[in-house]
C-alpha cells in the first residue's frame, strides 16, 4: 500500500504571487508503479492544474464558475 505526500508552498510579495506543489507517492518504483484509484487521483489532479494554468494570461480574469466549467 503507498502513502501520498503533498507538498504546497505559496508566497505573495508586492501584487505578485508565486505557488508551488508537489505530490509525492511514497512507495512507488519504476518497478512498483501507481496504479488503480490513486493514479487515477495524481492524474486528475495534474489535469486540472494543467488547464487552470492555461486560463493564466496577463490582464484575464477568470471567475471560479468559469474555472470549475473548465475543470468538468
Amino acid at each position: 500500500m503507498c502513502n501520498m505526500l503533498n507538498r504546497d508552498l505559496g508566497a505573495h510579495v508586492d501584487g505578485f504571487i508565486a505557488v508551488v506543489a508537489h505530490t509525492i507517492v511514497l512507495g512507488a518504483t519504476s518497478e512498483a508503479k501507481v496504479t488503480g484509484r490513486r493514479a487515477d487521483v495524481v492524474l486528475a489532479a495534474h489535469y486540472a492544474s494543467q488547464a487552470a494554468l492555461r486560463l493564466l494570461k496577463p490582464d484575464n480574469e477568470v471567475s471560479m464558475p468559469q474555472m470549475y466549467e473548465l475543470m468538468m
